[in-house]
């Protein structure tokens, strides 16, 4: 006979699948307020298996509990500066037994600048009591009817329109204001952007077909902009940002938000050209540039102020009952002749006080649990973020190490020494792998170096790769003594960049973005002069680690307090 196994006592897993955030603005003098919660109220309606009760439709709280029907609920609260409703669904899985989906929908109307201004959140949750089964993330389907329907804004700092279909963008002028959207801080949603073919205008060329980036734009409305930029385009905007951070020749991009040129690592902002995008299949580049997308979403920091949780609402709610109680205490002043009513009155104030404090009670334990899980969530995805970041630097090191071994086998290594910097990158890239790491910004610095002797810079590198690095890993008197007899022979010094203290002063000229916040501490050098064309610095760190020298800045004098 067989017996049935009976899962009793099992923690869910909650999983937090998305979150939207947009500003609605007045439309010829008309709120959005009550227009977007009646497209919601439909939209709960058609999902939730019942008839909504009379009070939903007027705006008032609610709750849908009816036998045969999806929970449905939704809280309302109002005063003269405030109007709020928020509404919650629960629908279970119709594929995975166990896994439910929560759908919180909140709407806020205040007064900004004398001016009514509406906010309309939703948040996708997913709780797993059973088998823990992937899914596909997603948003719900309210998001693209709310933003087919009115004007709507991603903030309300940044005033940047949501739209729901791609935008197009073939002028010098679009590219410069992509370029402020992207590079501004206050910015909390990707932006994924399409190229075109080099000399190509037609928004249907790009990589994947034209129903696929429709596709992508109406599943990441309210989490993403998509952007087509025309071939030529993607010129100007390498121009702008730099050529490692721009996307051309039918390539994609997603851009995170905090995008900063001149800190940030290509890797952080994925780039898949078209070979890659080809070599995947559509379908994948799809979910991934998707999934990315909503990913970040919910990483959103101040969602809490648009979106609070029912347990903060209720507790707002039970506020404004202590509020009528006090009321009715001072109706109890006015009636103590009615000693029948007086009596009454004390006891619903006994009853809504205790009703308060379990309440209370209630919020506390559920926000303390809330609070945990957020943290610890935040925790591993940072670490995870700069797990995959190191990782991708080491596979590209090592394959471009391979390589080049295989190309060079049989033949010398020293390298031929150029006197213009017009290729620098390249020679790096072909000579130091493994060995020698130059940041970005030390390559944005050399495009604008006025030294007059560039081959000093290619050779001072090749002493830290042939002569600092044994000298590091083998240690001992002689490979002390090599490396400073090559440093002597073309006229460099090596010796700390300066002391903590005054490092600290200097600000963040000192510090790169490496597997965290590292200090250029060491520092090759030749001549005194502050002029930039005789005057050389190539300052560096070595990351005991991974047994490499990290070039952060070169060759011009970083600022100190005397300068």
């Amino acid at each position: 006979m067989r017996t049935l196994k009976v899962h009793r006592n099992v923690k869910p897993v909650v999983r937090l699948v998305s979150q939207v955030v947009l500003r609605l603005p007045r439309n010829l003098g008309v709120s959005a307020f009550e227009k977007t919660r009646d497209i919601a109220l439909r939209w709960i309606q058609d999902r939730a298996s019942g008839q909504l009760p009379e009070e939903a439709w007027k705006g008032q709280s609610f709750n849908l509990d009816t036998i045969g029907a999806r929970r449905a609920e939704a809280v309302a609260i109002s005063d003269p500066e405030i109007r709020y409703w928020k509404s919650r669904l629960d629908t279970d899985d119709e594929r995975v037994p166990s896994r439910d989906w929560t759908t919180e929908i909140a709407i806020g109307e205040m007064s900004e600048d004398e001016e009514q201004v509406t906010t309309f959140c939703v948040r996708l949750q997913c709780i797993t009591r059973g088998e823990d089964s992937p899914f596909y993330p997603s948003i719900p389907s309210l998001v693209q009817e709310i933003m087919s329907t009115q004007i709507a804004y991603f903030d309300e700092r940044v005033k940047c329109v949501a739209p729901v279909n791609p935008q197009f963008i073939d002028s010098e002028d679009g590219i410069g204001e992509l370029c402020e959207l992207l590079t501004n801080p206050d910015r909390h949603w990707g932006v994924i952007v399409f190229s075109l073919p080099e000399h190509s205008t037609n928004p249907n060329e790009t990589a994947l077909l034209k129903k696929d980036v429709e596709d992508i734009a109406k599943k990441t409305a309210g989490t993403a902009q998509v952007v087509i930029i025309a071939g030529p385009a993607s010129y100007w905007l390498s121009d702008q940002i730099g050529k490692e951070f721009s996307v051309y020749q039918q390539g994609v991009r997603l851009y995170l938000p905090d995008f900063n040129p001149e800190m940030d690592e290509p890797f952080r902002h994925p780039l898949m050209l078209q070979n890659r995008i080809h070599e995947r299949g559509d379908e994948w580049i799809k979910k991934f540039l998707i999934s990315n997308a909503l990913q970040q979403s919910i990483s959103y920091k101040n969602i809490e102020q648009y979106l609070p949780s029912f347990t903060r609402l209720r507790h707002v709610a039970i506020q404004s009952t202590r509020h009528n109680a006090e009321n009715l205490h001072n109706q109890i002043d006015q009636l103590e002749n009615d000693l029948e009513a007086a009596e009454e009155l004390h006891n619903q104030i006994d009853q809504l006080e205790n009703d308060l404090e379990a309440a209370e009670k209630l919020i506390n334990e559920a926000e303390n649990e809330n609070l945990e899980l957020l943290y610890q969530l935040e925790v591993q995805k940072e670490q995870t973020i700069q797990e995959v970041d190191t990782l991708k630097r080491k596979n590209w090191s090592l394959k471009n190490r391979i390589r080049i071994l295989g190309e060079k086998d049989g033949k010398s290594t020293q390298p031929e020494i150029p006197n213009n910097l017009d290729n620098f990158e390249d020679w790096c890239n072909e000579n130091l792998p493994g060995h020698v790491v130059v940041l970005n910004r030390a390559f944005r610095e050399a495009k604008k170096s006025q030294y007059e002797n560039p081959s000093l810079i290619y050779e001072a590198l090749l002493v830290l790769r042939d002569y600092y690095i044994p000298m590091k890993k083998e240690g001992g008197e002689e490979s002390m003594n090599l490396f400073k007899e090559e440093c002597k022979k073309i006229g460099i010094e090596e010796s700390p960049s300066g002391s903590e203290t005054r490092q600290g002063e200097e600000g963040e000229k000192y510090l790169v973005n490496y597997s965290g916040r590292k200090r250029l501490d060491r520092h090759l050098t030749k001549g005194a002069s502050r002029d930039p064309r005789y005057c050389f610095r190539l300052y560096f760190f070595w990351d005991d680690e991974n047994q490499e020298v990290i070039v952060g800045s070169l060759p011009a004098h970083l600022d100190t307090r005397i300068s």
